[in-house]
């Protein structure tokens, strides 16, 4: 999660400074996402198979991420 903190606060800054990179913006958001992934994944993991069903937000957002990943493969 550091590094990630540390991407978005490069990308802001560079932003705030005038000159915004597309690199640090780019890399920020690529970060944020696998952040994103690896948290829903052991949020899954830890709350065991109530993560799995609808009446928790946990496997809302895993099947989320699950669908991202897929729509991120068809695009590419």
């Amino acid at each position: 999660m550091c590094r990630v903190q540390y991407f978005l606060y490069q990308a802001a800054w560079g932003i705030s400074a005038g000159s915004p990179s597309r690199l640090q913006i780019s890399r920020a958001k690529a970060k944020a996402g696998e952040a994103y992934q690896r948290i829903c994944i052991d949020g899954v993991a830890v709350h065991g198979a109530i993560g799995f069903t609808i009446d928790h937000d946990v496997g809302l957002y895993y099947r989320r991420i699950r669908a991202m990943e897929f729509a991120a493969i068809e695009k590419a």
